[in-house]
């Protein structure tokens, strides 16, 4: 048994740090992607015959969720396929590797239960620790690219001040859920929370300087300080579940409020400050507000299918990024995308327990990153699939404990009626 709880641990370990491959690999060698493909595509058969017999989907009824998930899948693949058939083979490389981190968690919680991100975790403190080296050894940089930008950036492991968020909360949120509530374990999670969004709020454009990182990045910077003070300082579980203010429901709501106020909110004056004075930057967000309205004007050319993976200019700078993941969604696979996803989040099961509200704020985190950048729809699902893994698992846990309780009585009522 130990045996195989080892080879289970190393096989996911060599998945997860080959599906999250720094982008500084991705961006400066050719095919490394497609070998990334290759070296887990071995993993994914062996998960997927580990556990096809529990598979999700084989079960008596199928949850609606999945529905909505491969519904999602197939309209984004239609869409790219009508409008941009040139580009159908790279999206529909991008549709399987979302299938493989699907597989992977669900087997990674049959087999691991409660300690699913064992193996991530080690890979989020070997990124973690790595980026922060990266921008200590390479102030000005690893390298100079254009990729993901309009522009030339300076790159480090993890690309550039855009990117390097995203991953840094990923990564943030799995090793805060994998603390263990030691004195020990408690000091190296706020040492690692703390690398990894210095990493985030000082990658700039033109090289390493501290609150010179993108504004998205600075505000899920100080989220996670704050979730991670919640989690390390009022680390019980009654104490977090205490503090359980999210739901779905009131992310999206959220989400799509401050969507609204950042396409056409500029000109009010809390925005105002906020923008300028607090965080340093102008009111055109870099040219984004420029941006977000030509967008805006494409997607309602095909509000429907989209315009698939077109290249459009939106911008005389040349931007050809929407610059925010709901209008890339839109301008892509149109309105039905959009609505599929929602109702994918809305299906996920509610839960107060402790990992699952700390995964709750991970992806409130990935929608604000999404308010600025045109986030990889892997990150918004990690989050999503977790959480519906997560919910499921409890539940499945109240379930059997009622069984259990419900046999104990039962053999107490007979022992007293014999």
């Amino acid at each position: 048994m130990d045996n195989a709880i080892k080879r289970t641990d190393i096989m996911l370990f060599v998945f997860w740090l080959v599906y999250f491959m720094p982008l500084a690999l991705l961006r400066s060698v050719k095919g490394i992607e497609m070998l990334g493909v290759l070296i887990r595509s071995p993993i994914v058969l062996m998960a997927l015959y580990s556990s096809y017999k529990n598979w999700i989907v084989c079960e008596a009824r199928i949850n609606r969720f999945w529905i909505y998930i491969v519904a999602l899948f197939i309209w984004n693949l239609t869409c790219v396929l009508v409008n941009s058939p040139g580009k159908f083979g790279d999206y529909l490389l991008d549709i399987y590797q979302l299938f493989e981190m699907i597989i992977v968690l669900c087997y990674s919680f049959r087999q691991r239960g409660k300690d699913a991100y064992r193996a991530l975790y080690y890979v989020a403190l070997i990124y973690v620790y790595a980026n922060f080296l990266t921008l200590m050894i390479f102030p000005e940089g690893m390298f100079t690219s254009s990729a993901g930008s309009i522009r030339s950036r300076v790159q480090w492991l993890f690309g550039s001040k855009n990117n390097i968020p995203i991953y840094i909360t990923l990564f943030s949120f799995v090793v805060l859920i994998q603390e263990r509530r030691r004195a020990t374990s408690k000091l190296f999670a706020a040492v690692t929370i703390l690398v990894s969004i210095y990493s985030s709020v000082s990658a700039g454009d033109s090289g390493r300087m501290f609150m010179e990182g993108s504004s998205t990045g600075i505000v899920t910077g100080f989220l996670t300080i704050c979730t991670a003070f919640l989690c390390l300082i009022f680390s019980s579980k009654k104490n977090v579940e205490r503090f359980a203010l999210l739901s779905i429901k009131k992310i999206i709501l959220i989400t799509t409020a401050l969507n609204i106020i950042l396409l056409g909110g500029v000109s009010i004056p809390v925005i105002k400050t906020l923008v300028v004075d607090v965080l340093g930057k102008n009111l055109t967000f870099t040219n984004r507000t420029f941006v977000w309205a030509n967008a805006l004007e494409y997607i309602c050319r095909a509000p429907f299918i989209g315009h698939g993976l077109k290249t459009i200019v939106l911008f005389t700078n040349g931007a050809t990024s929407t610059y925010s993941f709901v209008l890339g969604l839109l301008k892509s696979c149109g309105i039905p995308s959009v609505l599929l996803l929602v109702l994918c989040l809305l299906l996920i099961p509610y839960s107060s327990k402790r990992n699952y509200q700390i995964f709750l704020i991970g992806l409130f985190e990935v929608f604000i990153n999404g308010l600025m950048s045109q986030v990889d729809l892997k990150f918004v699902l990690f989050f999503a699939i977790s959480l519906f893994f997560m919910a499921k698992n409890t539940t499945d846990a109240a379930m059997a404990s009622d069984r259990e309780m419900s046999g104990i009585q039962f053999f107490s009522q007979s022992i007293e009626n014999e």
